[in-house]
């Protein structure tokens, strides 16, 4: 949310749009495809913004994000993804 008031993003959307980005890890056992498709489904079928399923979407080819919010929520997972003690190989896509 800091980061995203720093930028000029909208705050709201970019702190949707971080607690959501992962959702597809909870089901991806049971649906096939990259779990930020499969979130990214979950959240239009269920009637979420549709600016906010594009930065889930987006997150699965990086650099691809279209919004302030997408590379402020792509930059928190990338850091996330490289902090000390998390084995990448079981954490990113």
């Amino acid at each position: 949310g800091i980061k995203a008031a720093e930028h000029g993003a909208d705050v709201s959307l970019a702190k949707k749009a971080g607690l959501l980005h992962a959702i597809g890890r909870s089901v991806d056992h049971e649906v096939s495809g990259n779990f930020f498709q499969v979130g990214a489904d979950i959240c239009r079928k269920y009637g979420m913004a549709e600016k906010l399923v594009d930065i889930i979407e987006n997150m699965q080819d990086m650099n691809d994000q279209k919004t302030p919010e997408g590379v402020v929520v792509e930059a928190a997972y990338l850091i996330s993804c490289n902090r000390p003690g998390v084995d990448i190989n079981n954490y990113s896509p």
